[in-house]
């Protein structure tokens, strides 16, 4: 793409060589970004028209600080425009997820999402579980992902990153969209300003499953909520702190069986857990082939 003019003038756009031209007027060039994914002349038209119908359906909408999200829309849609015509995927998933969940039941917004979802692309794939953590403590951190990973749990750590993406736009994608979040409490965690408003969304969103691998003072208003002990946990299946963060996980991710199967697993008691299948047909775990 040789660059995008924006007629300022009538308000439409030339791409280039001028193949695809909307309204008149005088022109702005802007050059490439260094990141993002290059859009076609097509794609770029239509996802801009699509912003375009995202914000009237915002405009009449029923939402609480629509005019926010307006200017948040206008904001992608120079983000796009300024670099080339260039977009930078997971902010832009971001956005849209937030603005969802404030559409609730506007079909007419719910649409205009999915249309601008649509141009966007797919979005990472949601996992089960995020973690927040502090650097100082991952080796305690990766026996609690390893142990559910063994439950076919699907666990977003920072080793997840895609490769090439931006540190904090898919860490926060991941937390919006995890179905439960486990905060692992430890004295360095507890310091860590970013722990802490990692937490902070899972608290708001009600899926924060606190844990502590270390005795610490859990600052408020953390310390209001249960926290299972950790602190003397290996990764015995039978720990009775493990077993209680594995059911209430289960109550969040909609498998009951978790502390059951995780002990069928330990012991590598095939009866146990031929038996566990046949109570749980509907479990990720039951799906496979028994090994």
């Amino acid at each position: 793409m040789g660059g995008i003019n924006i007629n300022t003038g009538g308000g439409g756009i030339v791409f280039g060589d001028g193949a695809v031209a909307l309204g008149a007027g005088s022109t702005v060039n802007f050059g490439r970004a260094p990141s993002g994914r290059e859009l076609s002349k097509a794609e770029l038209a239509n996802i801009l028209a699509n912003l375009g119908v995202l914000k009237a359906a915002l405009i009449g909408a029923d939402v609480e600080a629509a005019t926010v999200w307006v200017a948040r829309v206008g904001e992608l849609e120079q983000s796009i425009l300024s670099s080339g015509g260039r977009l930078v995927a997971p902010p832009a998933r971001r956005l849209l997820a937030q603005i969802s969940d404030a559409a609730r039941s506007d079909d007419r917004l719910i649409l205009a999402v999915k249309q601008v979802a649509a141009c966007v692309g797919e979005p990472l794939p949601q996992a089960d579980i995020f973690i927040s953590y502090k650097r100082e403590d991952r080796a305690h951190v990766d026996l609690v992902a390893q142990a559910l990973r063994k439950l076919r749990v699907s666990v977003w750590i920072d080793d997840s990153l895609a490769p090439g993406g931006s540190f904090t736009d898919e860490i926060s994608e991941q937390i919006d969209r995890c179905r439960a979040q486990i905060v692992c409490w430890s004295v360095a965690a507890c310091m860590s300003d970013w722990v802490r408003g990692e937490a902070e969304i899972g608290r708001g969103r009600g899926a924060l499953i606190c844990v502590q691998i270390e005795q610490c003072r859990i600052p408020p208003p953390f310390n209001m909520l249960h926290t299972e002990d950790l602190s003397g946990w290996r990764g015995e299946a039978d720990h009775p702190a493990w077993a209680k963060t594995l059911a209430a996980l289960g109550q969040k991710l909609g498998r009951d069986g978790l502390p059951a199967l995780a002990l069928a697993l330990d012991k590598n008691d095939g009866a146990a857990l031929a038996q566990w299948r046949r109570t749980h047909p509907d479990d990720p775990f039951s799906a496979e082939q028994p090994r």
